[in-house]
């Protein structure tokens, strides 16, 4: 088997982070993952945040959780039980991660969120090959809706032409990664 296909076999969602923050180095090398990442058009147009302020990852974590909330009152009414899901057990959806990586995309640009997922991909594969922990991390669209969010965003200086997409949670792993699920039958169909 290659390096790379090791890679992609082995790398988890870690929800439980050090405090310890990963260096400038490495921050940058998982950043350069991202930035050769395909996208639309070869146009380049996803902007990374890194955050690696404690405080703010910990209240936009916040926002993203009173999000989750909202959303799983909304699919505890679905007759669906494939739309279930329990109430967050978590007061920030970020887990103590000590960077967060925010990924904007021009506003209305045909694939940009596709963009903005493959670079995040690429960060996370980047980041377990330097024994760094990630989790992908989605409502970033609705958290950067909201006045604060827009706020930050402004700060950052992206203005309202863009939009979040998603967060890259990045640090040292506290803790084991969970197993591989045994792999469904039927995900994968050739057509020859």
């Amino acid at each position: 088997m290659s390096e790379l296909m090791k890679i992609i076999m082995e790398r988890r969602s870690y929800r439980k982070y050090k405090a310890e923050q990963i260096s400038r180095e490495e921050l940058n090398t998982i950043m350069q993952a991202g930035s050769y990442a395909p996208n639309a058009g070869g146009r380049q147009s996803p902007v990374f945040v890194a955050c690696q302020n404690a405080e703010l990852n910990e209240e936009v974590g916040q926002l993203n959780v009173e999000i989750l909330k909202e959303v799983q009152a909304e699919l505890s009414k679905s007759d669906d039980p494939n739309n279930r899901m329990e109430p967050p057990k978590f007061k920030s959806a970020f887990y103590g991660a000590p960077t967060v990586v925010t990924f904007f995309a021009p506003k209305g640009w045909y694939n940009f969120t596709v963009d903005c997922c493959v670079a995040a991909q690429n960060m996370a594969l980047a980041a377990h090959d330097l024994g760094i922990g990630s989790c992908i991390i989605a409502r970033a669209p609705e958290v950067f809706a909201t006045k604060r969010g827009l706020e930050l965003q402004h700060e950052w200086g992206l203005d309202d032409t863009y939009e979040a997409k998603l967060h890259l949670l990045l640090g040292y792993p506290d803790g084991e990664a969970a197993q591989a699920l045994p792999r469904r039958d039927g995900q994968v169909i050739v057509i020859e």
